[in-house]
């Protein structure tokens, strides 16, 4: 009888994986990717050669300088005045406070900086679970999905505080209490700064079922209370925006239109190597099915449903994967790891190196981005060059040139903010910016009547408009030409 009870009991310690206690060395460990993540945004331009930084910096600065939050367009002369839910305000006013004090370097300083205090947060809960170098694994997948998309925006703040987010709900669910009242203030910023917060609410839903159904019977009464509690003070969270209930249902509207696949950051994934990565985390839950709970495998099947179909979720879909698996892939891989390095012998030295490597980047990012970069989508030498004449006239321009025009005082005809213009409109334009469509085109100029455009110089309108004897071109270079109607020239 004893022995059988002995038994028993191994069977059960072997059954349940042994948490590590982080050490220093792990917490420098975790300094490494963190360091390789801020080096991203802080040495390479790739952060801040996205059109959609332009505009985000100029709403912040017509917020600051309205002291107002707009509820309608005030950047298009097509769409000016129509309602607009402005639900990434927060993070524009600090884009705009950060160009204002250290330019366009400080805007990607700080992104980088966000999403490097994920990464290290990340990287620490995966070292919890997994020894060295098995916590590679899901790092390298999470950093693979964020940095094609890792541009200078909201969005970047919506990854980092999804994170946070994401490990309170699970350490909650480890200790088997509703989750602390301080992680609400995470869902305050996170409503204010990105529609992405509307999967935070989900998620702790998800966990909040998971809790239910895995509580004791007697004390399920208790769980659904606490749970509540905590949903409530979040969902009351997330109304606290300039926005109210609108704020609320904003992302809602915005997956459900049909024009997201219009844009090539909501299309679907296409091509092997797009639909291998959205579908390696549901393959890998499904290979581990014995140590995921089904709950668990059934959310990263819903993520994974969510990013086949727009692979702007990517992100967030791995992020949550790597979270829930690192439990079971520490189960299955088992503790066994690599030397650590010699980190723990000079701890000093290393956090010591570790800061300037820190100031370093971050002087050199404050240095070489003075001027947003230029590049396809910031085509910031032609701009410098419109006419100043031309600045307030009426613009037919590229989409992604929507941004920098913005922030350089020009009233659009279309720019990144896709949920003002809608379907009919993104059809039409899409028609003559992609297909050339000379038809379309001259529609829109009798109905707008612009005088002037601004299209990448290897475009098929650019081409038409070289050939009428009513458009001069006065401009042209790698990314961009300038054409005006001659009457317009003095």
């Amino acid at each position: 009888m004893g022995g059988r009870a002995s038994s028993a009991l191994e069977n059960t310690a072997q059954a349940v994986p042994v948490r590590r206690v982080l050490a220093l060395s792990d917490w420098i460990h975790a300094l490494v990717p963190t360091l390789l993540i801020f080096a991203w945004f802080t040495l390479f331009p790739h952060a801040l050669v996205d059109g959609d930084t332009s505009w985000h910096v100029a709403a912040g600065e017509w917020i600051v300088s309205h002291r107002a939050i707009p509820h309608s367009d005030p950047f298009s002369y097509t769409f000016g005045g129509q309602p607009w839910t402005a639900h990434e305000w927060l993070a524009e006013v600090l884009m705009y406070g950060l160009w204002t004090i250290g330019s366009w370097g400080a805007v990607a300083l700080v992104c980088g900086g966000a999403l490097a205090a994920a990464c290290w947060a990340l990287t620490l809960h995966l070292r919890r679970w997994l020894g060295f170098p098995a916590a590679l694994i899901p790092l390298a997948f999470v950093t693979a999905a964020l940095l094609p998309a890792a541009y200078a925006r909201p969005h970047v703040f919506g990854w980092a505080l999804a994170v946070f987010w994401l490990l309170g709900l699970v350490r909650a669910r480890e200790h088997q209490k509703a989750p602390p009242a301080m992680l609400v203030l995470i869902m305050l910023v996170w409503a204010n700064m990105h529609g992405s917060f509307m999967l935070g609410l989900g998620l702790a839903g998800w966990f909040a079922l998971e809790a239910l159904i895995e509580a004791v019977p007697g004390k399920r009464i208790a769980v659904a209370l606490q749970w509540a509690g905590f949903g409530v003070l979040s969902g009351l969270a997330a109304l606290m925006t300039p926005h109210g209930i609108e704020g609320l249902l904003f992302p809602l509207k915005l997956t459900a239109m049909a024009m997201l696949p219009m844009i090539e950051e909501w299309r679907a994934a296409q091509g092997i190597r797009e639909v291998a990565m959205v579908l390696l985390p549901l393959i890998a839950a499904l290979l581990l099915w014995r140590r995921v709970p089904l709950l668990r495998i059934v959310l990263i099947a819903v993520l994974t449903f969510m990013a086949m179909n727009h692979l702007r979720h990517h992100a967030l879909q791995a992020i949550v994967a790597a979270v829930l698996l690192a439990k079971p892939l520490g189960e299955a891989l088992g503790k066994a790891e690599l030397p650590k390095l010699g980190f723990h012998a000079n701890r000093a030295a290393i956090l010591g190196v570790t800061g300037l490597a820190l100031a370093a980047l971050s002087m050199t990012a404050l240095w070489r981005f003075v001027d947003q970069p230029e590049s396809q989508h910031v085509p910031a030498k032609a701009i410098a060059a419109i006419p100043e004449a031309l600045l307030q006239q009426r613009v037919f321009n590229g989409y992604s040139f929507g941004g920098p025009l913005i922030k350089a005082g020009v009233p659009v005809y279309i720019d990144g903010r896709a949920d003002i213009y809608g379907t009919a409109f993104m059809r039409d334009y899409l028609m003559i910016y992609g297909d050339g469509n000379v038809q379309k085109f001259e529609a829109a100029r009798r109905r707008w009547h612009f005088v002037w455009t601004i299209l990448p110089s290897d475009g098929r309108i650019p081409a038409y408009l070289d050939t009428r004897p009513e458009w001069v071109r006065i401009y042209r270079d790698q990314h961009a030409a300038i054409h005006v109607l001659r009457s317009e020239l003095k």
